[in-house]
């Protein structure tokens, strides 16, 4: 083999090597700009998911607040049915 020959395959394949690094660092960039991406929609999905949740949660308070109101009411009411039944029963035993 020949210098010429030698050096031309080397320069060949000096060129390939090059080319491979360049689709590599391609390759890399695509990657991290993709993973860059998703890494943006999930902080906005997770920022959604929890705007939902603290929705949800104020929400639950709400009703909880609002039953709590309710059975308060109910107990009152029965408490005070239950005061009248009781008061019209020891009515006739006051008059004695």
């Amino acid at each position: 083999m020949k210098a010429n020959e030698m050096i031309e395959m080397s320069l060949n394949q000096t060129e390939k090597s090059i080319d491979v690094l360049r689709e590599g660092d391609l390759c890399r960039r695509l990657t991290s700009l993709e993973l860059r991406d998703m890494h943006l929609s999930y902080h906005e999905d997770f920022l959604r998911l929890r705007q939902m949740i603290d929705t949800v949660e104020e929400q639950i308070h709400k009703e909880s607040q609002s039953n709590s109101k309710w059975i308060d009411r109910r107990i009152n009411g029965a408490k005070a049915t239950a005061d009248q039944a009781q008061e019209k029963a020891l009515s006739p035993m006051k008059i004695l």
